[in-house]
């Protein structure tokens, strides 16, 4: 079976059977973007390098763990069994923070000593609960739109597992 161990920014992939090792090759050639800055470099132009890029690195068959959900389409959609292992370790939270949070009870003080409250750009508090619903990710605003305060309300979460099943009990997240 092929196991797949995520880590902090790669997956390592195992292999145990000769049958398993053209899945290596299926996921290498799954992974290649061409890169059209290099197409005009004379190393490419003259057959020296290529300008494709390969996300999943073969001799050590690693991918980044941001791809796995396309590798596992991929695996399946091919017929391969494979076993995933979560290796990455998730901190745990301050419930009492999350219940304010939600409960619009947190103030922050911006750049200019004002206090704000999350319902005042609710976005801000769309982006946290969506970083705790993953348990991760990246917060992608326009600049002066908060994303330091998103960021930090995300970081004093600190998401537990157990937190995360409470809250999809509770319908609070959906899958």
């Amino acid at each position: 079976m092929i196991k797949i161990y995520s880590q902090a920014t790669h997956s390592k992939i195992t292999y145990e059977t000769k049958q398993e090792l053209k899945a290596r090759t299926l996921l290498a050639s799954s992974f290649v973007a061409r890169n059209k800055k290099l197409e005009n470099d004379p190393r490419v132009k003259n057959g020296y390098m290529s300008a494709d890029e390969n996300f999943y690195v073969k001799d050590q068959d690693i991918l980044p763990t941001g791809l796995l959900p396309y590798a596992f389409k991929i695996l399946e959609k091919a017929g391969y069994k494979y076993e995933h292992k979560e290796l990455r370790n998730f901190p745990g939270v301050d419930k009492t923070y999350l219940k304010r949070l939600i409960n619009d009870e947190i103030t922050f003080t911006d750049i200019n000593g004002e206090t704000r409250n999350p319902k005042d750009r609710p976005y801000q508090k769309e982006s946290v609960l969506k970083t705790v619903k993953k348990r991760g990710g990246i917060i992608s605003l326009p600049t002066a739109a908060g994303k330091c305060l998103s960021a930090d309300t995300t970081l004093e979460l600190k998401v537990s597992d157990e937190l995360y099943e409470e809250l999809k009990k509770l319908n609070f997240l959906e899958d």
